[in-house]
């Protein structure tokens, strides 16, 4: 990939986007001809659609983005069709987008369908492909994740099984010729990156919602594309709704299964280019291996192995939680508030709820075996899910539910002026389990100059990263008081939170791809080795029973920045990290995202000499964004460098 993101490919180019005020990522190829928008379907990416780009782009605008929820997306609370809808058109409205044909598959059928219902005046005509529109009607294993007390343990055990055959859908390229394989394979790695509960939010979402009758009111052209062995949107779905849409047309493409663009992409291609310019006749010159219909028999085979998983993973949970545990008692319910972030208007707080599993404070005198047994009861959380938890704030009570793994996210507006402390305490409570906790939300107060963005492993705490033995080593025979912070990393820290003057208090956040079930050790280990106290940004993944998929580091770091950068509009952003993994390349992207808001980016150098060389390349280009970038090795070369910059206070 060359430097400005662009892919140069056989046909037209495919340029990598991020719409930064919508948080929306998007592919664009095409620079001329008619506006084409391509919406992926559930558990899928934009990527599903490089293909049609690359031959579509050669004579039309298009763009394929990635629904919120999905690939580089964030759901944002946007979780239902409706609301994912919304995002569309105003992505559109944003570009000045009119009068484009779209392109809906799966579950982006059914949100094509309530973007033209909502917004008639935007769509001139419409490709439905294997659109899950109605998903009620569908067969009913393609409901097996709404099964009430299995069918999250289900959709867990499919995303496990697809993020072990990622490293193999990862090597497929975008533009291989077709089959059923290598899609199967590719997509796979589309759902191991994605957020679990994000997905299976959408998924609950998409059976909600309900077209019926309004479907009568579309007036545009439409075109309804089935793949001949769709099992999961089978043709019979596809031709009753072609029959419910008045001036829609039905073609099947032959070979295909439930993804045609990806499995006939020329096929694909060819059918929805004839219906866009209106010249319509199914195609026939197709290549040959597009042609030659697969034998439905391996259909047939795969979607009843599906099943059998299905129904196995069912009856394994059932068994599981009927055999009796001699000797185990249940520990009480603990609750876990996470480090929130507010302003004067609102305070938002997460947290987890847990069953006590006595984890006590960390002594130096521990010994390994002890702190092994400490970090195994973390990483083998048991949380509570569906439980009620009550907030209270000022005269302001708020209730939620905590999610199938025991999360419970919380807003508050404040009904009265916030006191002038840097923290703000939320009581909080179980009403159903006696539990009560409180919660820290910090507020930045108006002294403040920057926010201070800061990772976490290998830039605050020697993690080795780079050296998985050794980290896994410290990570479980060490505690909080026996992990090492790197040499004046502490005190520049603290100089960066006074400010220039010492009476600035600019707020702190550490973000890390670092488990949610290490946050106690890391608030404990920042608390003890003097550091500043902030919210921290942790993400999903590793040794936790449950939590079996992980979170991009890419994803999760810009996500969190971009959370941050936006609570805050009106603070600049200096950003910390190292070379270890991609600390530089990502920060370089939100320079990009965020024109003028990141005054400084500092790298500590803890890898070989040819990722240096790598980092001072990047820095070239952030000094074009007119943004610092300084990689140093030592804390001492940062600080001088942010002393230059009037960031903390100089030398006497």
């Amino acid at each position: 990939m060359n430097p400005s993101g662009v892919e140069a490919t056989a046909w037209a180019s495919i340029a990598k986007r991020h719409h930064a005020t919508l948080d929306i990522a998007y592919l664009q190829a095409g620079e001329r001809g008619p506006v084409v928008v391509m919406l992926h379907g559930w558990g899928a990416f934009k990527e599903l659609w490089w293909n049609t780009l690359r031959r579509l782009g050669r004579d039309h605008r298009c763009y394929a983005l990635d629904l919120p929820g999905h690939g580089d997306s964030p759901l944002h609370h946007r979780d239902s069709i409706r609301e994912l809808a919304d995002a569309v058109g105003a992505f559109c409205d944003s570009l000045d987008l009119r009068e484009i044909a779209l392109i809906g598959h799966s579950m982006g059928g059914a949100v094509a369908i309530a973007l033209v219902l909502r917004r008639p005046d935007l769509v001139r005509r419409l490709v439905l492909v294997d659109a899950a529109v109605d998903a009620y009607q569908m067969p009913k294993f393609a409901r097996t994740y709404l099964l009430p007390t299995s069918g999250w343990a289900v959709f867990r055990l499919v995303l496990l099984g697809a993020r072990i055959l990622s490293p193999i859908g990862a090597q497929v390229p975008h533009t291989h010729r077709g089959g059923w394989v290598r899609p199967w394979l590719r997509r796979g790695a589309y759902m191991a990156r994605s957020d679990p509960d994000a997905l299976y939010r959408t998924y609950r979402a998409l059976f909600r919602a309900r077209a019926g009758r309004r479907l009568a009111r579309i007036q545009i052209p439409t075109l309804v594309v089935s793949g001949q062995f769709d099992a999961l949107v089978p043709r019979e779905h596809s031709r009753r709704l072609a029959r419910r849409i008045p001036h829609a047309r039905f073609v099947e493409i032959p070979g295909a299964l439930h993804n045609p663009m990806d499995e006939r992409p020329r096929t694909f291609e060819q059918t929805v280019r004839a219906f866009l310019a209106d010249e319509w006749e199914t195609p026939a010159d197709a290549h040959p291996s597009e042609r030659t219909p697969a034998p439905p028999e391996k259909q047939v085979t795969l979607m009843r192995l599906q099943r059998f998983l299905s129904r196995a993973a069912v009856d394994a949970e059932s068994l599981i939680e009927r055999m009796p545990r001699p000797g185990r008692r249940a520990g009480p319910a603990l609750i876990v508030p996470y480090r929130g972030i507010g302003t004067p208007a609102a305070l938002h707080l997460s947290g987890r709820v847990l069953e006590d599993r006595g984890i006590r404070p960390p002594k130096d005198a521990d010994t390994r075996w002890a702190n092994l047994r400490a970090n195994w009861r973390r990483f083998g959380s048991r949380e509570l899910p569906h439980v009620r938890v009550r907030a209270t704030f000022q005269d302001v009570v708020v209730e939620t539910t905590t999610d199938a793994e025991g999360y419970f996210h919380l807003s508050l507006q404040p009904s009265a002026p916030l006191s002038d402390t840097l923290v703000q305490r939320v009581d909080l409570e179980l009403p159903d389990l006696g539990a009560r906790s409180a919660g820290e939300v910090f507020v930045p107060p108006p002294s403040a100059r920057c926010a201070i963005v800061s990772d976490i492993d290998d830039t605050v705490l020697q993690t080795y990263a780079t050296d998985k033995l050794k980290m896994l080593a410290l990570t479980f025979l060490h505690n909080a008081r026996t992990r090492l912070p790197f040499e004046g990393v502490a005190a520049l820290y603290r100089a960066l939170v006074a400010g220039a003057d010492g009476q600035r208090h600019n707020p702190i956040f550490y973000v890390s791809s670092s488990p949610w079930n290490l946050y106690d050790f890391l608030v404990d280990f920042l608390a003890y080795h003097g550091l500043p106290a902030g919210p921290l940004f942790l993400t999903d993944y590793g040794l936790d029973r449950d939590r079996l998929v992980r979170q991009g580091h890419r994803r999760h770091k810009l996500q969190a920045i971009g959370r941050i950068a936006a609570t805050y509009s009106d603070l600049p952003l200096v950003l910390i990290g190292d070379s270890g993994q991609h600390d530089p390349e990502i920060y370089l992207e939100v320079a990009r995202a965020y024109p003028g808001r990141v005054v400084a980016i500092y790298i500590r150098h803890v890898s070989h000499e040819r990722r240096a060389e790598e980092v001072h390349a990047l820095s070239a280009e952030a000094r074009r964004l007119n943004v610092p970038m300084v990689l140093a090795p030592a804390t001492h070369a940062l600080a001088a460098d942010a002393a230059s910059r009037g960031l903390i206070a100089g030398p006497a």
